[in-house]
């Protein structure tokens, strides 16, 4: 995070000060989340997936576990480590509230747009 300081010294000349975040608070599944864009990724995985309003299912399925788990390991390049499908478990798990809230708000935004769009084609305005 940077802030902008008012050097009181030499009247307005302003210094750029950076304020690290204590890396102490941050988990190294955070770190993960932010460094894979995690959200966004099961977001553009979800809609490539499922096509049908408000369906969520695929959240819960093995085949995002094993995606996101191909995610991590190309992030991390670890083959000694076996865990990969757990911590993409724990990851999704963190997630899923987020994700299936963000999905029905575009589902919800989706069908209303599709039911102005119609409406508009009738001239019912």
């Amino acid at each position: 995070m940077k802030i902008k300081v008012k050097d009181l010294s030499k009247g307005v000349e302003k210094v750029p000060v950076r304020i690290p975040k204590a890396i102490d608070n941050i988990s190294d599944e955070e770190i993960l989340i932010k460094a894979l864009d995690l959200k966004n990724e099961i977001l553009d995985y979800h809609y490539n997936v499922e096509q049908e309003y408000k369906k969520v299912d695929d959240i819960y399925s093995d085949a995002l576990v094993e995606y996101v788990a191909d995610l991590i390991y190309d992030y991390c390049q670890d083959a000694e480590f076996d865990g990969y499908e757990e911590m993409a478990k724990r990851l999704i798990a963190k997630l899923e509230d987020d994700i299936i809230d963000e999905i029905y708000k575009r589902d919800d935004n989706a069908r209303d747009w599709e039911e102005a769009r119609n409406e508009g084609l009738k001239g019912d305005y």
